[in-house]
C-alpha cells in the first residue's frame, strides 16, 4: 500500500474573531484548497466565573454565557460561509 504524499490533510484555523484573523483565514483557506485538505475552524470561549454551592457549581451569569455562545456561533457561521467551511467543521470550545 502506497503512502499518502499529501502535504496537508487537515487545516485547523483557530480564530479570536479579530480583524487580523480574516487575513489568516484567507491564507488557511488557500492552503486547504491548494492541497485538497479539509478546513476546520475553531474558537475558544472562556467560562464565566463560577460560584460553588456545596456539590454543585453554577456559572454566575448563565444567561451572559449563553449570549456569548450564540454570538460566537454566529461569527463561526459567517466565517464558514465566507470560506466554504461546513457547519460540522465549525467548532466552539470552552
Amino acid at each position: 500500500m502506497a503512502k499518502s504524499t499529501k502535504l496537508y490533510k487537515h487545516i485547523l484555523f483557530a480564530t479570536d474573531f479579530s480583524k487580523r484573523c480574516d487575513r489568516v483565514a484567507k491564507r488557511a483557506a488557500a492552503i486547504a484548497k491548494n492541497t485538497s485538505a479539509k478546513l476546520s475552524i475553531v474558537h475558544v470561549i472562556a467560562h464565566t466565573p463560577i460560584a460553588y454551592a456545596g456539590e454543585f457549581s453554577v456559572p454566575i451569569d448563565a444567561e451572559f454565557e449563553m449570549t456569548l455562545e450564540k454570538q460566537a456561533n454566529a461569527e463561526l457561521a459567517k466565517i464558514g460561509k465566507k470560506y466554504h467551511v461546513p457547519k460540522k467543521a465549525q467548532h466552539l470550545e470552552q
